[in-house]
């Protein structure tokens, strides 16, 4: 899946494979193979900032009025 970048406001990855993108809208996407992106399931409609990727199970996510998702 085609995300565009315009809706992205942070990107983390953990190697050249494994990565998350969020933003716009509590929108959080996900992908394991570098290219093909899927939108995972997220608890909050707020604008997710950035991200952090700690290893391919850990992943910290901050947003807009003090959000923070694990």
């Amino acid at each position: 899946t085609k995300i565009r970048s315009s809706t992205w406001h942070g990107i983390g990855a953990v190697n050249q494979t494994t990565a998350w993108a969020v933003g716009y809208a509590g929108y959080i996407w996900k992908t394991t193979d570098g290219q093909g992106w899927g939108q995972q399931t997220s608890p909050t409609g707020v604008p997710l900032n950035d991200v952090a990727a700690m290893d391919t199970n850990t992943v910290w996510v901050v947003g807009d009025g003090g959000t923070i998702l694990k």
